[in-house]
């Protein structure tokens, strides 16, 4: 572990654990929050995004067949498409 916390201080977790790794030089990472908002961002030109709205009750064959939501403060939101995504994302 301290020898991948030398090498990469984003790993400094690994300090004084039994770790080891492995070393891939043409590797990355993604930072999960800066990806979402940037795909936020991206998408806010497009359409009306709606973030960290909790859905309580999703129809995806509502009326005229348009997707049809309510968050947990009552709020409907009707769309021709959607894009749920929900979890560590």
């Amino acid at each position: 572990g301290d020898e991948i916390a030398d090498a990469h201080p984003a790993l400094e977790g690994c300090r004084g654990k039994p770790y080891s790794g492995v070393c891939e030089d043409t590797a990355g990472h993604i930072r999960a929050s800066k990806a979402c908002q940037a795909m936020a961002d991206g998408a806010g030109d497009k359409c009306n995004v709606k973030l960290n709205s909790k859905i309580v009750s999703l129809d995806l064959e509502g009326e005229n067949g348009k997707v049809v939501a309510v968050t947990e403060n009552g709020e409907t939101i009707t769309a021709d498409n959607a894009v749920i995504s929900c979890g560590a994302w």
